[in-house]
């Protein structure tokens, strides 16, 4: 028994012992801060008193900055072997760090005296080279790889844009062209047909009236039923500056049926050089129904309304007349098909209302109406119109300017 616990007291000093005893890299790296060896090997060793964890880390910095010489070397070895010369340019180009000789590296040998912690990287430099150059070799293969494709992106970037360059300058050239063309369109029109750009545009189209003012300081207009013979309307208006006054009696069958009273202001005079415009706003006031109603006790319909009219000249001598108010909206087109033969004596109108209030429907309560015509001027004071209105009157109309 005695023996026994002899033998159990040697093993355990034997082990303790053994346990103290430092590695041979430890007691190098304390007195000389390097190995036995060390022409043979790259090493790095890292010690730490805080963690086994932070010895490792320093062991891999250390290996790294034992080896970034070797790679850089190896780096523009490659490259010499490959295209002949190494520039600085390659090496800007070509991204090389001692990262690609820490990619399989591991922790060899770790001891820790119970104060500090010692970790040991180490390997054979003949051994490590052989991995290393074929490390390297893929690495700059592949990032050789990268910068042609992104030479070759470059290259398409650089001639995409030298196209989109060339289309905006053929693109520009073509807009210069166009506008040349219409320029010199427009001019040799108004050189050739002064009297079109010069004089006022019609006041009025079948129904309604534009943003232009009566011609005259004073206007009487008549219209007369065809089929049958009847009396349909009579227009009144007086100019007073850029105010415009009028009164329209509208009759059924004979009969009283509407009354319409308007005040305008032209807020634009004719003005342009080619597309010449104007516009004007106002208010209309309505009396309608008045064959089954009396005057005095129906009841009045009061708006407001807006009005203009635009030179089309490439139209074919066109002009287009615009009426908006809270009953109804009129557009029309006015064209001197025959203007270079007859100049503003003969004129063909195409108008269209949409009417939104009933009162002012016709007796087919429709809300869309087509109303062609045709304008004879006999003078510049009087004018004759046949139209057809409503969908059902052929209309004889008289224009008395004075």
């Amino acid at each position: 028994m005695k023996i026994i616990s002899a033998l159990m007291v040697v093993l355990c000093i034997s082990i303790s012992l053994s346990a103290k005893e430092k590695p041979h890299w430890v007691a190098d790296y304390q007195k000389t801060g390097s190995l036995q060896n060390q022409n043979d090997y790259y090493f790095g060793i890292g010690s730490s008193e805080k963690s086994k964890k932070e010895a490792d880390n320093i062991a891999l910095v250390n290996f790294g900055m034992c080896i970034e010489t070797k790679v850089k070397s190896e780096v523009k070895s490659y490259l010499k072997e490959k295209n002949g010369k190494v520039t600085e340019k390659d090496s800007n180009e070509i991204k090389i760090s001692s990262d690609i000789g820490l990619k399989g590296i591991s922790i060899n040998e770790r001891y820790s005296d119970g104060g500090t912690y010692y970790s040991l990287i180490k390997y054979n430099k003949v051994q490590y080279n052989k991995i290393l150059e074929a490390e390297i070799k893929r690495d700059l293969e592949r990032q050789q790889m990268e910068l042609n494709k992104h030479i070759e992106e470059n290259k398409l970037d650089e001639k995409e844009k030298q196209e989109n360059i060339r289309n905006d300058i053929e693109s520009q050239k073509i807009k210069d062209s166009v506008s040349r063309v219409k320029d010199s369109f427009m001019r040799n029109m108004r050189n050739k047909y002064p009297d079109f750009f010069d004089s006022k545009p019609p006041y009025k189209a079948v129904s309604f009236r534009n943003g232009e003012l009566i011609p005259h300081k004073t206007q009487f207009n008549t219209k007369t039923g065809l089929f049958p013979i009847s009396f349909e309307e009579v227009f009144l208006a007086y100019k007073v500056w850029l105010f415009e006054f009028s009164l329209t009696s509208a009759f059924y069958e004979n009969k009283y049926n509407q009354q319409e009273i308007q005040v305008k202001y032209q807020i634009l005079p004719y003005s342009g050089k080619f597309y010449k415009f104007s516009s004007a706003f106002g208010f209309t006031a309505y009396k309608s129904q008045l064959i089954t109603s009396d005057f005095i006790d129906s009841d009045i319909l009061f708006t407001p309304f807006i009005a203009g009219n635009i030179t089309l000249p490439n139209l074919n001598f066109s002009y287009l007349s615009l009426y908006a108010d809270l009953t109804k909206t009129g557009i029309a087109i006015n064209n001197y098909v025959f203007y270079k033969q007859l100049k503003d004596r003969v004129s063909a109108i195409l108008e269209v209302n949409w009417i939104y209030n009933d009162e002012l429907k016709n007796r087919f309560e429709e809300s869309i109406v087509f109303q062609p015509a045709i304008v004879f001027k006999t003078t510049d004071n009087l004018s004759t119109t046949f139209s057809y209105e409503e969908n059902e009157f052929w209309i004889l109309g008289v224009e008395i300017g004075f």
